[in-house]
């Protein structure tokens, strides 16, 4: 995955109940978080906006990628009031070479978005960078 790239919205939609795929920092990483509750809420309150995520988890099952919210394709297309209370919910964290930002059969609960940094991703044996 590339900077500015989001993983994780197959898990906090519900597509899936485990992470698919163990993503490990292969390099100094600063991720923002979202919580499914926050995503949950803010699609709450604006349902005809969860064909955005919807028509995103597809593509992201053929393959997708990002800047800030709004330029992510992921966010691109929702209202600014949307995006704002997402981004106020975002809490960035650092994780350092090879350790695990998410790991496979974790329990899933916020989407992740890659803003620097370059990570593997793992899905059983098979590894991508």
């Amino acid at each position: 995955l590339e900077p500015n790239s989001a993983f994780g919205e197959l898990a906090v939609l519900g597509i899936s109940k485990k992470r698919t795929a163990t993503v490990r920092a292969r390099t100094l990483c600063f991720v923002q978080q979202i919580a499914r509750a926050t995503i949950r809420k803010a699609l709450a309150d604006y349902p005809e906006e969860l064909h955005v995520f919807s028509k995103f988890a597809k593509a992201r099952l053929n393959n997708v990628k990002r800047k800030s919210l709004n330029e992510l394709d992921l966010f691109r297309d929702l209202p600014e009031e949307c995006t704002s209370i997402l981004a106020q919910h975002c809490r960035s964290e650092v994780f350092l070479p090879d350790s695990a930002i998410v790991t496979q059969g974790d329990r899933p609960g916020r989407l992740f978005i890659l803003e620097q940094g370059k990570v593997n991703v793992q899905e059983g044996h098979t590894q991508f960078s």
